[in-house]
């Protein structure tokens, strides 16, 4: 995230849309913030909407390194200050999630999305097809199937969608501009190397339901 004077509207729904994206299937940092409001309270937590005159924070309990318990929505004429806390990892790689060292490696750790795809109903199967075997390039992929899972459930949720996924078997994975396309039972779906450029799940679906 860019160090500079922000408008706190502005900065807040950054925020909230790098929380989308990381809830979207993106493996990226979130930095939790803390609020501080005209009254003198304040809430730590990570912000998860904001609309014209709201703010949802999904507020962390006194216990640190457990999920977030409580959601507080604030008004936004209430907040006076924003503390971004490790503003500079914002969007970028989580340290906590290594990318695969190699592309059987990357496979093997396919194998349970896979199956988390084939639980929800759909017969299909995860294809790799990649030159590139940088590690920059398998944790791309590795994110692009995340975020497929993701998408392919919330498309299968609907009937008219599990039914126009039914002729598929196979979902390619590719690097490569953003797309989602079909070929004969093949669905192909491609994200380039750049993190920042990582379609999250919700733009997937909106790509496959267009492809289908």
């Amino acid at each position: 995230m860019e160090r500079k004077a922000r408008d706190i509207p502005e900065l807040l729904r950054e925020l909230a849309g790098w929380k989308a994206r990381a809830d979207g299937g993106l493996p990226i940092a979130v930095p939790m913030v803390t609020l501080w409001l005209r009254s003198g309270a304040r809430a730590t937590g990570f912000v998860a909407d904001v609309r014209d005159t709201m703010v949802l924070l999904l507020q962390l309990p006194e216990t640190r390194g457990l999920d977030p318990s409580d959601a507080v929505h604030v008004p936004l004429a209430a907040v006076e200050a924003v503390t971004v806390h490790d503003d500079q990892r914002a969007g970028r790689a989580r340290w906590d999630v290594p990318a695969p060292q190699s592309m059987l490696e990357l496979k093997r750790r396919l194998e349970p999305v896979e199956a988390a795809i084939r639980a929800a109903g759909l017969q299909l199967r995860l294809v790799v097809q990649a030159d590139d075997d940088s590690q920059d390039a398998l944790r791309a992929l590795e994110a692009l199937a995340v975020a497929a899972r993701i998408a392919l459930g919330k498309v299968a949720a609907h009937e008219d969608g599990k039914a126009a996924l039914q002729p598929i078997s196979e979902v390619r994975l590719a690097i490569g501009p953003a797309h989602a396309r079909v070929e004969g039972t093949t669905l192909e779906l491609a994200a380039p190397v750049e993190l920042t450029d990582w379609p999250a799940a919700d733009h997937l679906v909106a790509k496959i339901e267009a492809a289908l």
